[in-house]
Formats: C-alpha cells, sequence, structure tokens
C-alpha cells in the first residue's frame, strides 16, 4: 500500500526516528490498516444509498400521568426502613 519514501515522508512528519526492524513492523501495520479501510470503502460503495428509509412518524407516547398522585404513597413508606408518620416523609441519615 505504502512506498518507502511515502512511509519514509510520514515518519518524517510525525517526528519518529524508529530503528530498521520497528520502521518495518510499523509499516506492516500500517499497511495492514489501509486494507482494512479499503476494503469498508469497497462495501461501502455497494450499500443503496437511499435517501427514504420508510415513513416517519412520532414513537413517543402522550405526556400524560398514568397514575393518581398518592396512589403508591401506603406502599412506599410500608417499605422504607423509616419513617416521620406526622408529614410522610422517609427518614434518612443527615450528610453534611
Amino acid at each position: 500500500m505504502l512506498t518507502d519514501k511515502e512511509f519514509d515522508n510520514l515518519l518524517e512528519l510525525a517526528r519518529m526516528d524508529l530503528p530498521a526492524d520497528e520502521a518495518k513492523a510499523l509499516k506492516q501495520d500500517i499497511d495492514n490498516i489501509l486494507g482494512y479501510v479499503e476494503t469498508i470503502q469497497e462495501v461501502s460503495a455497494n450499500l443503496d444509498t437511499d435517501p427514504t428509509p420508510g415513513k416517519v412518524y412520532n414513537v413517543l407516547r402522550e405526556d400524560i400521568d398514568p397514575y393518581e398522585p398518592g396512589m403508591f404513597k401506603e406502599d412506599l413508606l410500608a417499605n422504607a426502613p423509616e419513617t416521620d408518620e406526622n408529614k410522610d416523609y422517609i427518614k434518612v441519615q443527615k450528610i453534611l
């Protein structure tokens, strides 16, 4: 993929000075990466790129209250470790 001149230019731009064996391994790694990129480009060129995928519609539900306020209050307070019976609060440890 890369010529020796292009690879040397790349090392110079990156300001890298590598021993010959490391440079050879790095060049092989870069060639492998460029091979993968080329494969991906070939596959993506053959894909159908129709800009209209289908009917577009809103999939969100209407913003409504599904339960009455306080409907689960007794169950919640019954499962809490400690509560304040006068104000219907769950007691928690003070954190400062």
